[in-house]
């Protein structure tokens, strides 16, 4: 194994120096030729080449310096062939280039663009062809599509028009849902616009949530002066007004959730770490319905003779406490949910990624400090075991006393 990696290493090499002169090449024109000329489709060559060497390099720690090195051209190499485009239409022919296509003719009319060759990038972990400022530039209008010359004009005209979007957003909904393919369809489905009023109902959501949480009949517990019953003390009451709609909203997020996982696929799905956030909240959420449906279920259908008392002679596993233990977990995800969010902020975005990325150096950290402590711990538990205070002092099998010292109190 070990001379067929070193073989392996001497072979991509030796390919590698044949195709790239040096690092220092910032044109085409500058390129070994064949490199340009012995793959039908060099952008994904210098992918796979480049994640090749990076693979290496974990296994190969003596030529780990010369596998990054030759990895960090092939990504160049890529970054140069992309630098090469001369107008829309050619980046657009790249981006949506597919390695598993026969045609080598590209539809860059096409009403919607797969973007296939920016996709395997992301999956190759190409950073630098991903925020090529071509790549960026062809992103940036199809996020703003439908809005042509929103970046030419200033912010007060942006915010003026997010305002009057964020108005006439239940008037937009409808009008998707009745005439799904029409102009205003189309504008709904700009990624700008799904990302705004998912925003705007994921805020409704929580604003919900909150409203839920602080309802006025959480103010009287017990019973009512001169006789009555409370809604808390109801061990299966119906739902509020605000407690419906939130189940509306949970439902719809549901439905959301099975198309997503319908078009992107079981195994694209699960490897989304907020799509696993999403799942166990949307499940907490529908524990709390069914838990609530149940107990109203059970405590409706018949004259319950105990159907209110007061929380205090309530089991701990009553379904109505059980129930909103499950709502008040779910609350937690769905806040935290908002961190999501942030990666579109210049400003949050980057610090969350940083942080995303610190957490590792701080686990390493955390486990350097337990291990320190612990042998500390271990050191002084076998210097003093013998003073314990609990344990007791036998000089006779009948004799024995707790002994006095100086860690007893």
């Amino acid at each position: 194994m070990r001379s067929r990696t070193t073989e392996r290493f001497v072979a991509v090499f030796t390919e590698t120096y044949q195709h790239l002169q040096s690092p220092g090449q910032s044109s085409l024109d500058e390129l070994d030729q064949p490199l340009y000329l012995s793959s039908p489709d060099p952008i994904l060559s210098a992918f796979k080449l480049s994640w090749e060497l990076q693979q290496l390099a974990v296994v190969e720690h003596e030529f780990k310096e010369t596998y990054l090195q030759l990895a960090e051209q092939c990504k160049q190499f890529a970054c140069d062939l992309m630098s090469q485009c001369r107008s829309s239409e050619e980046v657009i022919a790249v981006l949506n280039k597919d390695c598993n296509a026969h045609d080598e003719n590209v539809d860059v009319w096409a009403s919607k663009l797969s973007l296939s060759r920016l996709k395997l990038a992301i999956k190759y972990e190409q950073k630098a062809f991903v925020s090529h400022p071509h790549c960026q530039q062809l992103l940036t209008s199809i996020w703003y599509e439908g809005f042509p010359g929103r970046q030419q004009r200033g912010s007060s005209w942006n915010i003026i028009v997010c305002i009057a979007l964020i108005i006439l957003w239940p008037v937009l909904a409808i009008c998707y849902i009745l005439m799904p393919k029409s102009r205003i369809g189309r504008i709904v489905r700009s990624p700008f616009m799904k990302f705004l009023y998912y925003s705007i109902s994921f805020g409704c959501f929580l604003l919900l949530l909150t409203l839920a949480t602080f309802e006025s009949y959480r103010s009287e517990k017990g019973e009512r002066k001169g006789g009555g019953t409370t809604r808390a003390s109801d061990r299966g009451p119906p739902p509020t007004f605000i407690e419906s709609l939130v189940v509306a909203w949970v439902l719809g997020m549901l439905w959301s959730e099975i198309k997503q996982l319908w078009e992107e696929g079981f195994t694209k799905y699960v490897h989304q770490w907020w799509n696993w956030l999403d799942f166990i909240m949307i499940c907490l959420y529908l524990c709390t319905i069914s838990v609530r449906l149940s107990a109203y279920c059970i405590y409706s259908a018949a004259d319950y003779p105990q159907r209110y008392s007061i929380r205090t002679y309530w089991d701990a596993y009553e379904p109505m406490l059980v129930a909103e233990a499950l709502f008040a977990v779910g609350n937690v995800f769905s806040f935290a949910r908002i961190i999501y969010l942030f990666q579109t902020n210049p400003y949050l975005g980057p610090l969350q990624i940083s942080l995303g990325c610190m957490l590792v150096d701080v686990a390493k950290f955390c486990f350097i400090f337990v291990l320190i402590i612990s042998s500390f711990s271990i050191g002084l538990a076998q210097l003093y075991w013998y003073y314990d205070p609990d344990t007791p002092v036998c000089l006779t099998p009948d004799d024995c006393t707790l002994e006095s010292n100086v860690f007893s109190s």
